[in-house]
């Protein structure tokens, strides 16, 4: 078990058992990928790094792939009411969670690398049918994603309409708010303020020599009688 065997031996034991199926036509596979996200990926700029990761996950479901076929042949064999058959079935569905675990990491992976802003797609089953387990996604998720995207483009259009006409509403508040205010006419009773400005200036030169005068005139004695 540390060393592991050699793929040709992992080859020679994966064809012993093949087990058999009602439906004829079913395949016990690894999910393939679906072309329209394989073009996405190929499309981004991490496209290396997110293949890799891709394989990291699938030869791993690969793997556990290969484990199954011994126990399906061997309950193919046995009764399903017996204590046997009932242990074999619930090794199967345990197996059928882990497989379910890793292509669930898979979608996951990929949707975070192309699609971030519709992973939530993932979390409801009633976008994956039970009748497109070859494929990773199905057409049934692509039609859900594509109607997710295209309502989310309207949203965007309809969000930039809307900050176009609140940037001009908000623009034309704030004209209004820098406008001066008009000043106000003088009543009057107050006048023009040159008009008093110049009477105060009038009415102090006029009393500033009579001031001047005063202040030199010499102070006289009283006589003493």
């Amino acid at each position: 078990m540390s060393v592991g065997k050699k793929q040709a031996q992992t080859r020679e034991l994966r064809d012993i058992f093949k087990p058999a199926f009602e439906d004829e036509n079913f395949l016990l596979s690894c999910p393939k990928m679906d072309d329209v996200v394989e073009r996405q990926i190929s499309r981004n700029s991490h496209s290396k790094f997110i293949a890799q990761r891709e394989l990291i996950w699938k030869s791993t479901q690969l793997k556990v792939l290969d484990n199954v076929r011994p126990l399906i042949s061997l309950w193919n064999r046995l009764a399903p009411d017996t204590e046997e058959g009932m242990i074999l079935e619930s090794a199967i569905r345990l197996w059928a969670e882990t497989h379910f675990f890793i292509s669930k990491n898979r979608r996951a992976n990929l949707m975070n690398s192309v699609y971030p802003r519709f992973k939530t797609l993932l979390k409801d089953p009633t976008n994956f049918s039970p009748s497109e387990e070859a494929q990773l996604f199905g057409p049934t998720f692509t039609s859900a994603l594509l109607q997710a995207a295209d309502e989310d483009a309207k949203l965007q259009k309809v969000a930039s309409v809307g900050r176009i006409s609140g940037g001009f509403s908000q623009k034309t508040q704030q004209k209004q708010a820098d406008k001066p205010e008009d000043p106000r006419p003088e009543t009057s009773r107050q006048g023009d303020p040159s008009e008093r400005r110049g009477y105060q200036t009038r009415y102090t030169d006029c009393f500033s020599p009579f001031f001047r005068l005063l202040r030199r005139q010499p102070v006289v004695e009283r006589r003493q009688h």
